[in-house]
């Protein structure tokens, strides 16, 4: 809309210059002039004299047909252009970006089944196709998100889940914040900056309450999506030093051992004899980091009062400890954020996918796809083996979507949510991963809840309005 609008101010704009100077070459050709005369406007044509140049209000100019010829040309142009945008959708930026985005991790599986790598455009317009497939589907089921949360075991949240995560958030901060003003944030939260590894991989950063004995440790999430992708095809890596059998991703897992190894004692020595409660905080791969100390804290250190909040994860664990995890590890996961899907399994379901759309757009056309996509999906489903080790998002989920009306709702399930193995194709798959994004739904989602159980109560009072304190060592777990 705003290349066409501006198409159309240039061509105003071009319009008015050459008839300013068609005006200069007809000087002694009658032109429109006006008066004032008590107080009502009056137009008259007088003749103008030889090499009257044109007034500086702009009035004293007519069009010329060459150039109302041009701008009609390049408004119709540029409608053309937009609408074509509007119908088709494929020079979409959202697209490019999308497809630019996926398309090495795709490339990769398609060339592994023998087969050939589409073009780029036709990866467009399959993945356009399949978003439109969705929209129509949830368009005729409104209610299928919801119901499907809620047959496999899925649980309206209570307020106080969502007060707890909201306030977790807020410790999230992004890369490049100095010392300085991290110590003066946390100053402003009623907290004391204890460390701050500017330089580590990842970044991280501790700080404490003693009035609340509440520690929190912050991981920073300085990675990019695409280079977590490549990472998809390692196997999956035991991780705990105990008898409790536990895999997760490989370069998650070694982050996670480099931060433990490195706070073990501060956090052994400093808050453990205090009683404090030690929370993890991060975003998107630092999530993940953070999900996995909270793991190697309780089961390796032996720590009890451990907790983690993990917005937007991505899939880091193997199933048994996703479940088992559930007690003291929450995760939050927001409409189709592709980062919490990405899995290897997922990954080649998808290249099926836009690589059989691809082809029968390229031969038959979307008319003749739609009969075809069931399949199109049972080829891609049996294309990618079951034992292919997979990957699991930790812990209690929190699962944020757009119901029916338009309105946030949520769901408390867990990693075995059929919504979170498999990538919705939407516009917004890479916006849901901003953590500005997950701040505006989880108020959206708070506003809309009921008020909880008053037999429960924080700390013998209400519930914290928003940057309120909160004291969970005296809460019960997010399980409950």
């Amino acid at each position: 809309k705003l290349q066409f609008l501006y198409f159309i101010v240039t061509a105003t704009r071009y319009m008015g210059k050459v008839g300013k100077e068609k005006h200069k070459e007809y000087t002694g050709e009658p032109r429109k002039d006006k008066e004032e005369d008590g107080g009502t406007k009056k137009y008259r044509h007088k003749a103008s004299p030889p090499n009257t140049p044109p007034s500086a209000d702009g009035e004293d100019w007519e069009y010329s047909w060459e150039a109302v010829a041009l701008a009609l040309l390049i408004c119709v142009g540029s409608g053309v252009m937009w609408l074509q945008h509007r119908t088709r959708g494929v020079k979409d930026p959202k697209w490019k970006e999308i497809v630019a985005t996926f398309r090495p991790s795709l490339a990769r599986q398609v060339e592994k089944r023998g087969e050939k790598v589409p073009a780029a455009p036709l990866m467009e317009e399959a993945a356009l196709f399949l978003s439109e497939e969705l929209g129509s589907r949830l368009q005729s089921s409104p209610d299928l998100i919801r119901q499907t949360a809620h047959d496999e075991g899925g649980a309206v949240p209570s307020r106080r889940v969502v007060q707890e995560v909201e306030f977790y958030s807020e410790f999230i901060i992004p890369s490049g914040v100095s010392t300085i003003d991290l110590r003066q944030r946390m100053n402003g939260r009623g907290f004391e900056l204890l460390l701050h590894a500017k330089d580590s991989t990842p970044e991280y950063f501790v700080a404490f309450s003693p009035s609340r004995r509440l520690a929190v440790l912050s991981i920073v999430d300085s990675s990019c999506y695409t280079d977590f992708l490549d990472t998809l095809e390692h196997p999956p890596v035991p991780f705990l030093l105990t008898e409790v059998q536990a895999a997760a991703h490989k370069d998650i897992a070694q982050m996670a051992q480099s931060i433990v190894s490195n706070l073990r004692s501060t956090l052994l020595e400093l808050f453990v004899p205090q009683n404090y409660q030690i929370t993890i905080v991060g975003h998107g791969v630092g999530s993940g980091v953070g999900a996995l100390v909270a793991v190697l804290l309780k089961e390796e250190c032996n720590i009890k009062n451990v907790k983690a909040c993990c917005v937007a994860p991505p899939a880091c664990v193997d199933k048994l400890t996703a479940l088992s995890s559930r007690s003291y590890i929450t995760s939050v996961v927001h409409r189709s954020d592709a980062v919490p899907r990405s899995t290897l399994p997922s990954i080649k379901l998808l290249a099926g996918l836009v690589g059989g759309v691809a082809s029968s757009l390229y031969s038959g056309g979307a008319s003749k796809t739609r009969p075809q996509l069931l399949t199109i999906l049972r080829d891609a489903q049996s294309s990618v083996q079951l034992d292919t080790p997979s990957l699991y998002v930790p812990g209690s989920v929190l699962y944020i979507y757009l119901n029916s009306t338009g309105t946030y709702s949520g769901s408390l399930s867990d990693g075995t949510l059929s919504l979170l193995r498999h990538f919705e194709i939407t516009s917004t798959i890479l916006s849901d991963h901003q953590l500005s994004s997950y701040e505006l739904a989880l108020r959206q989602l708070l506003a809309r809840l009921p008020p909880d159980d008053p037999s429960w109560h924080w700390c013998g009072s209400s519930p914290p309005a928003r940057g309120a304190s909160l004291s969970p060592a005296e809460g019960r777990d997010l399980s409950e």
